[in-house]
């Protein structure tokens, strides 16, 4: 059964993780290529800047006599031609201005790769006209410029500089625009092999922080727990009854779960030793109820709680024959406190050591409590993985908002609470089937408002069923009347009613009452 416990966490974190995984994934992946799209096109634009550099010289020359420097032209073209080779560049061409007019241009086809037309023209020296980006390099009011036009291969990347070459006769300057071109597809070609080892290289960061993380939660979470369960089978199995206290670090929820447990180890070798030396099964039996109380003592936080914006207070009296009550609570954030409250089938020590891992698991999975009825699912699927004695319990959890004035609740076979406003009503929704038979029940929540002086009432049936001396029951009817005409103190009301009902008479089931309600701020 503990591998059980083991494997339906581990399934629950991995698939938690694989979830975080994907989405890490896809925005890797989305920024992976935006990224790998910049950094191409930086790539490209740098190529385009030492080739510039290259034919600056050049063109200098060419420009003081252009008709004595076309075999220049020729071998710079070849050397341009290797260029273009080694970085996957179809083609590299120089525009000059044109002594005529600023927005045309003579184009230099100074890499002898014919295979993409600039813009039409592919010849040594052809009017060009230039386009707006163009015009500002030629201009001077811009250095560089990245332009997509379509050629007869389909899409081709233009990245350009522009500079000045000074005339050495006249002295003029000519304004000078150098590009290279690639096409799409050697250009989506080179982004996609960057992304990919972009994307692998944030997949391979991002596995080992899910190792890390999980390695962090089986230490944090899972092995103190799987320890704490262990040992407990271990000591029920042990006829000798030698009690080995666990060591118990920090003060968290699991340290205060671990300490409340080498308490009941202790109590319940004491009440061992006694038992062997007492005689008779009513003895025997008197051990057992002490023993259950000392379980319950342990396990259940105080019972006042008061901190804005919320009062809680919780009452529990364990009868002569205990059945298990319990409740919990936990202060979610500023805003929000979540509760339970649950009665556990059965007596004796079976039904107290059902009850304790009960209340463990309502405390695990109630610190990060977002939905009342998720929670009940997972605590119902943590007690069945253990339940030799088919034991069930009656749960209701709830989350109280502050800030939205709600109180979202899910009930799992327990008795309906009244919520005391306006006027009495009982909370009738969110019902479902007990915790602990059967696995992977289906649970609900249900949502009602909840604003300043309301508050919420709920209780288990040692209340309603408490018996006098001539066997009658307390009953739903005589509560609900004394809620009715109470302002003050609830649990005080209901109870000094009880006494004054029961009048003496032997009390035969746990009687536990958990109020809840808004604070005055201070």
């Amino acid at each position: 059964m503990i591998n059980k416990i083991k494997s339906s966490l581990d399934l629950k974190i991995s698939l938690m993780l694989a979830v975080v995984l994907f989405l890490f994934l896809g925005i890797s992946w989305f920024f992976a290529a935006q990224s790998a799209k910049g950094e191409m096109t930086e790539y490209y634009q740098d190529i385009a800047k030492l080739v510039t550099n290259c034919t600056y010289d050049f063109l200098d020359d060419y420009i003081d006599d252009p008709d004595a420097n076309i075999k220049q032209l020729e071998v710079l073209g070849k050397e341009m031609s290797g260029v273009c080779s080694f970085d996957l560049i179809d083609m590299v061409y120089v525009v000059k201005e044109k002594d005529d007019d600023s927005k045309m241009g003579d184009t230099l086809l100074i890499s002898l790769e014919d295979t993409i037309e600039i813009k039409g023209k592919n010849d040594y020296s052809n009017v060009y006209v230039l386009d707006p980006q163009e015009e500002e390099i030629m201009s001077g009011n811009k250095n560089s410029a990245t332009i997509v036009y379509e050629s007869r291969l389909g899409k081709v990347v233009s990245f350009l500089n522009g500079y000045d070459v000074i005339n050495k006769n006249t002295g003029e300057n000519k304004r000078i625009i150098v590009g290279i071109n690639v096409t799409m597809n050697i250009f989506n070609s080179s982004v996609g092999d960057s992304m990919l080892r972009l994307f692998w290289g944030n997949c391979i960061l991002i596995i080992f922080f899910i190792l890390i993380v999980r390695i962090i939660i089986h230490r944090i979470a899972i092995t103190p727990f799987r320890v704490l369960s262990e040992s407990m089978r271990n000591f029920i199995q042990n006829k000798e009854m030698n009690f080995v206290p666990l060591k118990v670090e920090g003060q968290d929820e699991r340290a205060k779960t671990i300490e409340a447990f080498n308490i009941m180890g202790d109590s319940i070798g004491s009440y061992v030793e006694n038992i062997d030396k007492l005689e008779g099964e009513k003895q025997k039996n008197i051990a057992e109820i002490k023993i259950a109380s000392e379980i319950q003592r342990g396990l259940v936080p105080e019972g006042n709680y008061e901190e804005y914006p919320f009062v809680l207070k919780g009452y529990m009296k364990p009868a002569q024959v205990v059945g298990g009550d319990l409740y919990y609570y936990h202060r979610l954030d500023e805003n929000r406190i979540a509760f339970a409250i649950g009665d556990v089938s059965g007596k004796g020590i079976s039904a107290a050591f059902f009850m304790a891992s009960t209340i463990s698991a309502i405390k695990y999975n109630l610190r990060n409590c977002t939905s009342p009825a998720k929670t009940i699912s997972a605590v119902n699927n943590d007690i069945v993985c253990d339940n030799p004695n088919r034991l069930f319990v009656t749960l209701f959890v709830g989350i109280l908002d502050a800030k939205e004035h709600t109180l979202t609740y899910c009930n799992a076979g327990h008795n309906l609470p009244y919520k005391i406003g306006e006027k009495l009503e009982s909370l009738t929704g969110g019902k479902g089937i007990f915790a602990g038979i059967f696995e992977n029940e289906k649970y609900e929540d249900a949502v009602t408002s909840f604003e300043e002086g309301d508050k919420i009432f709920l209780y288990t049936d040692g209340v309603t069923e408490a018996v006098n001396g001539q066997k009658e029951f307390f009953g739903e009817q005589r509560l609900k009347n004394i809620l009715n005409k109470t302002d003050g103190e609830l649990i005080e009301n209901v109870t000094d009613e009880m006494d004054a009902f029961i009048n003496g008479a032997e009390q035969h089931d746990d009687i536990t009452i958990l109020t809840l309600g808004f604070s005055k701020k201070k």
